[in-house]
């Protein structure tokens, strides 16, 4: 799974030299600029949120905190603090996908895509999505499943609806061009996944 982390700068404080580089590796492959620094006192006054590990102190911090917890991989700690740092509060948890031979998906925190894969298999779908469930502490409200006259999606559904039934599994049909900006990171049948999420918020009234 890609993160999309481009352009946010997160600030790690640890002591631990073996975290601070899979936390480092993390963000770089997410497109985050991490500054690790041993003591709160050290960072930069500029960040979009914080990851303190379990050998430092969890101390008052103007932007978000998120702490590494035991058993928590690297990557999930990315993903806490891009969440932290996009969604400032997770209202709304949603997931996209393009079903196909290759399966496109989108992960969305209040409209803004935090992730992305491209998939071949249902099983693999449902692990992902599980995986950021767990990263998140939350299901997605909804999972939208773009449809072409001729596909066959029961598995998808039937999958989606057993593996996550607090979710919302929602079929959205074919339909014309949507005349909204693309994000500029996502390509092929990730970006496909963002279109189907287009269509469907554009005919979803708002809550």
């Amino acid at each position: 799974m890609m993160l999309h982390g481009r352009g946010l700068r997160i600030g790690l404080v640890t002591r631990d030299p073996v975290v601070a580089s899979k936390v480092l590796d993390a963000g770089r492959s997410a497109g985050c600029s991490v500054v690790w620094v041993s003591s709160h006192d050290e960072l930069p006054l500029h960040v979009d949120a914080v990851i303190v590990g379990r050998d430092a102190s969890t101390s008052w911090h103007p932007r978000a905190v998120v702490r590494i917890e035991e058993g928590l991989s690297a990557e999930c700690v990315i993903l806490r603090a891009i969440a932290a740092c996009r969604s400032r509060g997770i209202k709304r948890f949603e997931v996209s996908v393009d079903p196909g031979h290759r399966m496109g998906v989108v992960i969305l925190l209040n409209g803004i895509v935090v992730a992305s894969s491209v998939l071949t298999g249902v099983p693999e779908l449902v692990d992902e999505i599980r995986w950021v469930s767990v990263c998140l502490n939350t299901d997605p409200i909804a999972i939208y499943v773009g449809s072409r006259p001729g596909s066959e999606l029961r598995g998808v559904l039937s999958a989606l609806k057993s593996s996550f039934p607090m979710s919302e599994v929602v079929l959205i049909p074919e339909g014309p061009e949507i005349g909204a900006p693309l994000p500029e990171d996502l390509k092929g049948d990730a970006l496909d996944a963002y279109v189907i999420y287009l269509r469907a918020v554009s005919s979803t009234p708002e809550d």
